[in-house]
């Protein structure tokens, strides 16, 4: 099942199964595309194997689709700063979230951080996931994504106060 697209059938030779960022995923080669695809396992339907054996193809190295950071092409590296506070600031000192990640302390309660992340929908879903204790300071459009959900998430809950 793609986010897009709906169900489709894929013919496949599984190759390797990996977990990132919770998610269970395995890469394998698309018998229709022609090369190596990642796909979700929760977003199988169905399954049925085939009686054919296959060959693993002999250029695939899983360092080809991941770096350091996740995966290697999951869209355009954005350069994303944010101001955090409370326990979110003491969070984000813990792990790497993004690639040339910086911390700056700005107060004993507050850090600045900076870093480059892959793929908007998990940047936008990464900084909603912080709730109160983030502020974005770059990039523009983040800022203003957030500022449009949040709007529509006050409009919701308000009608239904109104009611």
């Amino acid at each position: 099942l793609s986010l897009k697209n709906g169900a489709k059938t894929h013919v496949v030779d599984p190759y390797m199964l990996f977990n990132f960022n919770n998610s269970w995923f395995f890469h394998a080669w698309d018998h229709e595309a022609g090369e190596v695809y990642q796909f979700k396992l929760n977003r199988i339907k169905s399954y049925k194997k085939l009686d054919k054996k296959f060959v693993v193809w002999k250029l695939f190295n899983p360092k080809n689709y991941f770096d350091e950071n996740g995966f290697k092409n999951n869209g355009e590296y954005e350069h994303i700063v944010l101001l955090a506070t409370g326990v979110r600031a003491k969070l984000l000192q813990e792990r790497v979230y993004g690639k040339n990640q910086v911390s700056e302390k700005v107060d004993d309660n507050t850090i600045k951080v900076s870093m480059d992340m892959q793929n908007k929908s998990m940047i936008l879903s990464f900084v909603l996931s912080s709730g109160e204790d983030v502020t974005v300071l770059e990039p523009q459009w983040l800022k203003d994504e957030i500022l449009s959900i949040s709007q529509k998430i006050v409009s919701k809950y308000q009608l239904e106060t109104d009611k």
